[in-house]
């Protein structure tokens, strides 16, 4: 069975845990992880007769994130068909579930403890993730030491004897 699964990013590290879960999931014989960054349309008219979706993913991306995005779709290449970004610009519940809608959702998978750090014009998705009808999962992802990041190496070690690392079912509520 298919599934598209959808992940709010902030172009870190940290928020691919969740790709990384999805692909573990044994309920799923392949998914396809939709990656959603959220920005708010520029304001004037001149910056929008230039503004393209790939421009904005280019300006937020970096070397790190593009490199463990190409980890994960190596390691998991027999159950992750494909992994793409998309900009959310929507600021309703009506426009998120035309977004998902278009996208061919059929899950939300966000990390629990984790928050994503807004970027200028940048925006929280969660209450829209939370308000929509999609079933949703919390990954959660505690390190021991709150000062601590992740990085490419800890996000892809196999015996995670420091963090802990699970995935939660939630039930949005209505």
């Amino acid at each position: 069975m298919k599934r598209t699964i959808l992940i709010p990013t902030d172009f870190s590290i940290e928020s691919l845990i969740p790709v990384k879960q999805a692909a573990l999931l044994n309920s799923y014989d392949e998914i396809e992880i939709v990656l959603m960054f959220c920005e708010l349309l520029p304001g004037s008219i001149s910056d929008l007769l230039f503004y393209t979706p790939a421009k904005t993913i280019a300006q937020h991306s970096n070397k790190e994130f593009e490199e463990a995005c190409s980890i994960i779709m190596n390691k998991y290449a027999s159950r992750i068909s494909n992994m793409r970004t998309e900009v959310f610009h929507g600021t309703s519940d009506a426009a998120f579930d035309n977004f998902i809608s278009g996208n061919r959702i059929d899950e939300v998978i966000y990390p629990k403890h984790y928050v994503l750090k807004e970027h200028k014009n940048g925006f929280n998705p969660l209450p829209y993730i939370k308000n929509s009808y999609l079933p949703c999962r919390e990954a959660e992802w505690k390190l021991n030491n709150p000062h601590e990041t992740a990085s490419l190496s800890t996000l892809f070690m196999e015996g995670m004897n420091t963090r802990t690392h699970k995935l939660a079912d939630y039930a949005p509520q209505k």
